[in-house]
């Protein structure tokens, strides 16, 4: 029977970039994750891992927190709609939003 090992062993685990136990340096371990930079001091770049929380901000992740708060806004008000459940619907109803708040503000414009 052939196992696959699924990472690397000569990688340095997260937890133990650094060993401080400030907060900033807060190592969740059921999640996996590292809150913060281990490396504070040091220069961008200079070393492989910089944390957890700098992919955030990155990709499609901005989309889909606007995405979840439209739907919470949504579901607010009575629209039965989900993210994951229904995401064409969500984004059909958000670009229907937008194009109403462009002309919203088009007219308000207008009307100045």
């Amino acid at each position: 029977m052939n196992v696959r090992n699924l990472r690397k062993r000569e990688d340095t685990a997260k937890y133990l970039f650094n060993l401080s136990t400030a907060p900033e340096f807060f190592y969740d371990g059921k999640a996996r994750s590292m809150r913060g930079n281990p490396f504070p001091n040091a220069k961008a770049g200079d070393h492989e891992y910089e944390g957890d929380l700098m992919y955030d901000g990155t990709g499609e992740a901005p989309q889909l927190v606007g995405a979840q708060a439209f739907a919470f806004e949504a579901q607010q008000h009575g629209v039965d709609t989900h993210v994951f459940a229904t995401p064409t619907a969500l984004s059909l109803m958000m670009t229907d939003h937008e194009k109403k708040k462009i002309k919203a503000k088009e007219a308000r414009q207008k009307a100045i």
